[in-house]
């Protein structure tokens, strides 16, 4: 082997090792970069994990308001016909007071003109 031959090997050997050196390099960036991939990937995996746990706890909520309304429905229903049939029973009571009133005022008058017509009665007596 001349020198020139010794000169372009060890120009070859130095040129495959920095080659090796910078593909070393890529390969501890990528694998950097593989691990950081990783770790995002395990955080996101733990994100829709915690977003799945949030969306049944709504849907959880959802279903409990849903009860909560319908038991507020049937209560609202049922208060309406208590309504309906205490203000049937208070029309019934107004109409029997205006009646008995009407009656009271009634017997009043008719006492009244007894009382006028016995005092006319005992007028006249008294005058004959």
């Amino acid at each position: 082997m001349d020198a020139r031959d010794e000169t372009r090997s060890t120009k070859d050997l130095l040129d495959n090792w920095r080659e090796a050196e910078r593909t070393g390099d890529m390969a501890r960036s990528a694998a950097e970069v593989a691990s950081e991939a990783v770790e995002a990937a395990d955080a996101a995996k733990a994100a829709a994990a915690d977003a799945q746990d949030a969306v049944m706890s709504a849907a959880k909520a959802v279903d409990r308001a849903k009860e909560a309304s319908d038991l507020a429905a049937s209560a609202a229903i049922g208060a309406s016909r208590a309504a309906q049939l205490i203000y049937a029973e208070a029309q019934k009571d107004s109409d029997r007071t205006a009646e008995e009133l009407s009656e009271a005022d009634a017997a009043a008058a008719e006492a009244a003109g007894a009382f006028h017509e016995a005092q006319d009665r005992a007028y006249e007596k008294d005058r004959a």
